[in-house]
């Protein structure tokens, strides 16, 4: 028998705080197709979801290190 597990995922207020940016900067990168990947779980705003193991690819992608670590700033990314 096969067991499905369902794929972690982060909501935009977590995602935003483990990359270290605001929900609104996340929220525009999305706008313009610069975010991460993304899954809608129905509609509403509060229906983004974002799978751990992509999301944290793009950050590694679309972050310089000094940003990982703390340092620099939004417009650093992208």
């Amino acid at each position: 028998m096969q067991i499905s597990v369902p794929e972690v995922c982060l909501d935009r207020r977590t995602a935003a705080k483990i990359a270290s940016m605001s929900v609104s900067w996340l929220k525009r990168m999305d706008s313009i197709g610069a975010g991460p990947p993304k899954l809608r779980l129905g509609e509403g705003p509060g229906r983004i979801r974002y799978p751990v193991e992509t999301f944290m690819a793009w950050l590694q992608q679309h972050h310089e290190p000094a940003r990982l670590a703390g340092g620099g700033t939004a417009s650093s990314l992208v």
